[in-house]
């Protein structure tokens, strides 16, 4: 059977539907009967099927898996075909007025099989055959069938197959030849060795399947459109671009979501050909690059002129970034080393034909929310074991050649390929439910109403409400031809947590699957599971843009829902087996694949290839036990952060840890901070009872004591948890080669005025030890810039002598403030308050600085002021 789940209009109630994995559908005008065929003979059970109607259907004997139609009241014969998988062909029916019967099959492991009958219509045919030869009649007849027909010259035929059972291959004869052919588009010649041959082709002809014969080349090329699919592009555009940024903000609550970014790939060698900027082949690049580095240390001593060999036959010279390929016959090709650019498509175009490459290189998706699990969200993966470290490899490839024909005026696709690598995704439950509220659609709140026809109609008519895209009418769509569809496969690397805003259940009700995964995923974080979904294609081939698009969502889909197990034992807290197993695997493969891609090649690259396969496999095992572990305590950090009831201590154990990895190593800011969790947990057991007493008295004294022993204990111990958890985790990041992700810039400050100002500094702009978090203009005259970092506040005031621009007027810690900076009015200045310690570094209670900033725009003083409160707490100052 097949299972539906859906959520009703006003989002409380889930309707459950339990359908027949098999349903036959009744487009026709008039009625037919169907039944089961089993060894050659009917089932006596026959079912009515009334002209537009639709029934479930039980198949007893699914392994057989053949149908017989006929129509109502046609008692001496039927037509037989298979349901086990998705075809569509044209039936002989044993009736003269109605002598053919159009069905398609839809057969899926998801979704079951669904048998579809309609009138024939133009197109419907397999095949038409067409003989302009002006005296040699053909003969021909379906593969392993007795019943042999004659076309004579100058006539055609529409034909379908005498049994569908057998297999869709025609016999063509002559009177000298034989020849077997398939319905794929084709030119050949039957009766090569004589006087007089026979030239014929199969085309499309818009929606109808063509076999044309003539002895005439010219025909055959002018019908088949030979000429045009071979003819040449006489407009060729390329567009590239550099880079791009698109930030994606919530303009109703001024929230920064994502930035997306096309980033440059990373220096590599090129080679320009015919306008295209393309990277060398792997092997070389390295080999030049190579040379390249003892280039630049020997161009100190003047040794600039100096060939270096690159393998028997072939040197390499460098003048700059240049460099001149050289054999011993003289041959030379110069390449540059420089970056391919993040988007770059190329755009063929003729009369009749359209091709279209596209790459992507390099795509990354930043979190630009605050307090966040994962900074970034989605960025290609770069792994020496998958091959995606070889240099010019995009991220995402699309290749697409097209034709339209103008006496059909028929969409023509001839290949049609996308490639992804392999990827990252990481979200948390904040992010999500940001997104959803992003993309929801606002109602008008004047008029709340429900909508429950749709919930009536699928009660009572279950059917035609899951199968309405059987039964809708898509002739008035137009159809686009497929000889070669590809996706490629899938291979997802996915993370995910439950920290953040949770959703409200009337937003989840609007989107039922994200409300089952976050079910699914509310047990236990989930990181670095490994997800593969199978590619999606289709050959030969005609669909309408609503039916692709459904069918393509459904396997992937279908897909994902198969690969939930793999969330399951990716938990967390089981220290994700499922990912140890997996890549153990994949290390004792590349130790016996290396050795033997190696020994194709030759001997010393047989020994190269057992470094690397033992490299690989070393590197699997310890990465995965180490990543286990790590997982694990990681886990367990955060559970014992829980424990201590402290939501200010759970969001700065977050926060710290992107802010300090800016600058520091995660084992130096852990070692860190569990010194510094050990000092606030004895702190809070003083501090927590006499604050819960000023806030409620003895109640809160009680409640504060229980808090502070409460930390005492568990937060040295999640402290402990994350410094075992950033050791092991580096252990894995050393052993699998892994490369480390920022963002690509910090998250822009939208204020209250609602407009979006341009991010006017970078993080290579800012001092390497310390991460920048914000900045604003003081004063126009002099120039001076008030900024804030994850260690200090400063000052700096512009300086029109000096290279650098601004000078450091003053600058101070953040442990140097006291209380938290205040926004003042008229004057209009932030007032920062300033600690003084005496000679022992402790603060002396009556001493105090003060410091004025003044600032141009109150939206952002108030934003600067947040920055430096939300650090400081985060780094619990």
């Amino acid at each position: 059977i097949c299972i539906d789940i859906v959520t009703c209009s006003f989002g409380m109630t889930k309707i459950i539907t339990l359908a027949p994995s098999t349903a036959v559908i009744n487009n026709s005008l008039f009625d037919i009967e169907v039944t089961e065929n089993v060894s050659g003979s009917y089932e006596d059970n026959w079912k009515v099927v009334k002209a537009n109607q639709m029934i479930p259907h039980w198949p007893r004997y699914i392994k057989e898996g053949v149908i017989c139609v006929r129509y109502l009241g046609r008692m001496l014969s039927a037509s037989c075909f298979s349901i086990k998988d998705t075809h569509r062909t044209l039936l002989r029916m044993d009736d003269i007025e109605r002598p053919a019967l159009h069905v398609e099959v839809t057969a899926t492991d998801y979704d079951g099989f669904k048998i579809n009958f309609s009138d024939y219509k133009p197109g419907d045919a397999p095949l038409l055959i067409v003989n302009s030869l002006l005296n040699q009649p053909i003969s021909f007849c379906q593969k392993e069938d007795v019943h042999t027909q004659v076309l004579p010259p100058q006539y055609y035929v529409y034909y379908t197959w005498n049994d569908p059972l057998k297999p869709q291959e025609l016999i063509l004869s002559t009177n000298i030849d034989n020849l077997t052919i398939k319905l794929n588009p084709v030119c050949g010649v039957i009766n090569k060795e004589s006087e007089n041959p026979i030239y014929y082709a199969i085309f499309h002809d818009g929606p109808q399947t063509v076999l044309i014969f003539s002895s005439e080349t010219q025909i055959i090329e002018a019908v088949s459109n030979t000429s045009s699919i071979s003819e040449s592009m006489d407009s060729y555009i390329q567009i590239g671009l550099r880079c791009l940024g698109i930030s994606i903000i919530n303009d109703i609550n001024h929230e920064d979501l994502l930035y997306i970014s096309l980033n440059p790939t990373k220096d590599m060698w090129t080679e320009t050909r015919n306008f295209n900027v393309q990277p060398v082949e792997h092997k070389l690049n390295h080999s030049i690059e190579e040379y390249y580095k003892k280039y630049q240390e020997n161009s100190n001593e003047q040794q600039t002129d100096q060939k270096y060999q690159i393998d028997k036959n072939r040197y390499v010279q460098f003048d700059g970034d240049v460099a001149e390929i050289s054999d011993e016959e003289g041959n030379s090709v110069h390449v540059k080393r420089d970056t391919l650019d993040g988007f770059w498509t190329g755009l063929g175009f003729s009369t009749s034909n359209q091709a279209i490459h596209l790459r992507i290189n390099n795509l990354q998706i930043d979190n630009q929310l605050p307090i966040t699990l994962f900074p970034t969200i989605l960025y290609p993966i770069i792994s020496k074991a998958a091959a995606t470290d070889i240099p010019g490899k995009p991220f995402i490839e699309l290749s697409l050649f097209k034709s339209q024909l103008a006496r059909s005026n028929t969409i023509h696709i001839n290949y049609f390929k996308l490639l992804i690598q392999e990827f990252f995704i990481c979200a948390d439950q904040g992010l999500i439910v940001a997104i959803l509220a992003f993309v929801k659609q606002q109602k008008d709140p004047a008029a709340p109403t429900v909508d429950m026809n749709p919930d009536l109609k699928r009660i009572d008519k279950p059917l035609e409400t899951l199968f309405k895209g059987e039964t809708d009418d898509a002739s008035g769509e137009s159809k686009i031809y497929f000889d070669d569809l590809h996706l490629s496969p899938l291979k997802i690397h996915v993370s995910f947590s439950m920290h953040g805003a949770k959703a409200s259940e009337q937003l989840l009700a609007e989107y039922p699957i994200v409300d089952f995964l976050l079910q699914i995923l509310n047990v236990a974080e989930v990181q670095d599971v490994i997800l593969k979904l199978n590619f999606y294609e289709r050959k030969n081939d005609r669909y309408t843009i609503t039916k692709l698009t459904k069918e393509i969502g459904d396997h992937y889909e279908n897909q994902f829902l198969k690969q939930l197990h793999v969330v399951v034992l990716g938990l967390d807290v089981l220290g994700n087996p499922f990912g140890v197993i997996r890549g153990v695997a994949e290390g004792v493969e590349s130790f016996f694949y290396e050795p033997y891609k190696g020994a194709m090649e030759g001997p010393i690259e047989f020994i190269e290839g057992i470094a690397t396969g033992s490299r690989y496999l070393l590197g699997s095992v310890v990465g995965g036990a180490a990543g286990a572990v790590s997982k694990v305590t990681e886990a367990a950090s955060k559970g014992l952060a829980t424990l201590t009831l402290d939501k200010d201590y759970q969001n700065a154990r977050i926060q710290r840890k992107e802010y300090q990895s800016q600058a520091t190593s995660d084992i130096v800011a852990s070692g860190k901070n569990a010194i510094k969790d050990v000092v606030l947990g004895v702190k809070g057991v003083v501090k927590k009872p006499v604050k819960g007493a000023k806030k409620s008295g003895g109640k809160g004294f009680i409640k504060g004591l229980g808090k502070g022993l409460l930390a005492l204990v568990a937060r040295p111990a999640s402290g402990v948890a994350d410094l075992t958890s950033s050791s092991f985790k580096l252990i894995k990041r050393v052993a699998a080669h892994e490369e480390i992700i920022h963002r690509v810039r910090n998250p822009r400050h939208v204020g209250k005025d609602g407009i979006v100002r341009p991010s006017q500094f970078s993080d290579d702009q800012h001092h390497t030890t310390e991460g920048y978090i914000a900045h604003i203009n003081a004063t126009k005259e002099p120039s001076t810039l008030f900024f804030a970092t994850t260690k200090r506040i400063l000052l700096l005031i512009e300086n029109k002598s000096s290279s650098f621009g601004h000078d450091i007027e003053w600058d101070y810690h953040l442990n140097e403030i006291k209380g938290t900076p205040t926004v003042k009015f008229v004057p209009n200045f932030i007032e920062i308050t300033l600690k003084e310690t005496n000679v022992l570094g402790m603060t002396k209670k009556d001493s105090l600085r003060v410091r004025v900033v003044p600032y141009e725009n109150i939206g952002e003083a108030r934003y600067i002021v947040d920055k430096i409160i939300e650090t400081m707490k985060a780094l619990e100052i």
